[in-house]
């Protein structure tokens, strides 16, 4: 890891950084190929499609008051992508309350 990239990963964390820089991340986070899709990969596509939703919502509301086929599909497709954040936010709570745990020990 470069330096800079050092700063910006550890940056507010050093003591973690001091402790755990040099591990590496286990690979079955990674998926059993390099086009296997992964957890990170999937987050950072969900989060930038919901920006691509958030920033384009008035085209999108424009769409839906249609009420035609391609409205009642993007509405499915909204719902999908809004459980979908729903179950990350709640991978990442879970995940918080492990390193609370730790903490607390």
């Amino acid at each position: 890891m470069l330096i800079s990239e050092y700063g910006c990963y550890w940056g507010r964390i050093p003591a973690l950084g001091e402790l755990l820089g040099n591990e590496r991340i286990p690979d079955h986070y990674y998926g059993p190929s390099s086009i296997s899709d992964n957890v990170f990969r999937k987050v950072r596509r969900l989060m930038e499609i919901h920006i691509l939703i958030h920033e384009n919502q008035d085209r999108i509301r424009s769409v839906m008051k249609r009420g035609d086929v391609a409205s009642r599909q993007l509405r499915k497709e909204l719902e999908w992508v809004s459980k979908a954040l729903a179950q990350t936010a709640q991978m990442f709570a879970n995940e918080s309350e492990q390193v609370e745990q730790i903490a607390g020990q």
